[in-house]
């Protein structure tokens, strides 16, 4: 490695930037579910939907950067990782949590509902936030197939190659070539995605290009001039998500989020960007670990946080009326954010201290 990116914890080796990615991506969740209140209803041409896009679009990485944590950690064939162990304490972490939460969530539409069957349904839908960990356990029930690709590191890459092409370069030319309005592009799209389904062509298609690119950027070793080219391409992802989100809305008179997309080449750039410049640039500044600890309390309350954090946003609307709104919103995204962030991480804390729902909820 270029640099030292490990530290020692308690005589464990620990790869202190991604505790890091999971604390930002973790707070990133809340600004994003708080800016995107109020973003379809607002209208496109206002002050206030502008500052709620700009929000939204900066932090469209968190989902493509928790995944590529989970590749970082589950597909270095360098740690052990039996299929036993996997389904016995990781699938299973994640399914019980799953359970859990849902049926939290579940609760109000079983009260109103009055009947077990509106809380059995609501369960089954999930609340909103909560598709990330159906998805997730997808990606590790996959983990046993993907640490076969990538202990080859020319398998490995002919995987991101194919993914590159085909879930982000081709999809994304055809929308841009059909936004513009020409033509052929539309009858393209609808041609290529006939294809895609006909290939069934699934493997490379989704978050396991995310799964496969983690794991990649923590093993491979970056020069100086490469990372400046990653870090002039995120920035120009940043830009190209707020700037396209808002000239296609405005045309459309109606807020247009293709370009929030996980899969937009754009969004893409920005977690390359963020997964890159954490590893290499943040973990220089921080280099001296006075903050340690805190550090460590807080990527492992993340998935608490990340449960609790919706509830916390309701309470915020429904019982105290506060939204995105209810002042400047350039201000009252990142206060909110900082509020509910605050409130979710102490009771993810409490959790976290009580045995066997530390252990299985949180």
């Amino acid at each position: 490695m270029t640099m030292n990116s490990k530290i020692t914890v308690k005589d464990k080796q620990r790869i202190i930037y991604l505790d890091y990615l999971r604390i930002a991506a973790t707070f990133c969740v809340v600004v994003l579910h708080i800016s995107g209140q109020n973003w379809y209803t607002t209208s496109v041409n206002s002050f206030e939907w502008h500052v709620l896009n700009f929000y939204d679009s900066i932090v469209r990485w968190v989902v493509p950067i928790f995944v590529m944590i989970s590749g970082a950690l589950f597909l270095d064939n360098e740690k052990e990782l039996s299929v036993n162990k996997l389904f016995s304490k990781n699938i299973l972490r994640i399914t019980t949590a799953l359970i859990f939460w849902s049926s939290f969530y579940a609760l109000d539409e079983g009260i109103q509902g009055a009947n077990f069957s509106s809380f059995f349904i609501s369960m089954l839908e999930v609340n909103y936030h909560l598709w990330f960990l159906i998805m997730l356990i997808g990606l590790y029930i996959t983990v046993p197939i993907f640490r076969k690709i990538t202990e080859s590191s020319q398998l490995t890459k002919y995987f991101l190659v194919i993914s590159l092409i085909f879930t982000f370069l081709i999809p994304n030319l055809l929308n841009l070539l059909t936004l513009l309005e020409i033509s052929v592009a539309g009858k393209a799209f609808e041609a290529i995605q006939v294809s895609f389904s006909e290939m069934n062509f699934h493997l490379t298609l989704g978050y396991t290009s995310y799964f496969v690119l983690g794991y990649f950027l923590s093993k491979v070793d970056l020069n100086r001039k490469l990372r400046l080219l990653i870090y002039i391409l995120g920035i120009i992802g940043f830009i190209t998500t707020i700037l396209l989100t808002a000239r296609f809305s405005s045309k459309m008179q109606v807020a247009y989020g293709e370009f929030y997309s996980n899969f937009s080449l754009n969004v893409l750039l920005e977690s390359i960007f963020v997964f890159v410049f954490t590893r290499y640039e943040l973990t220089k500044i921080t280099a001296l670990m006075k903050y340690q600890s805190g550090v460590l309390k807080a990527s492992k309350y993340s998935f608490g946080i990340y449960l609790v954090h919706a509830v916390i946003i309701e309470i915020m609307i429904v019982l105290l009326g506060i939204n995105n709104l209810s002042f400047n919103p350039i201000f009252s995204i990142p206060i909110l954010s900082i509020g509910v962030f605050g409130v979710s991480y102490l009771i993810s804390a409490i959790l976290n201290r009580i045995p066997i729902l530390n252990k299985y909820i949180v």
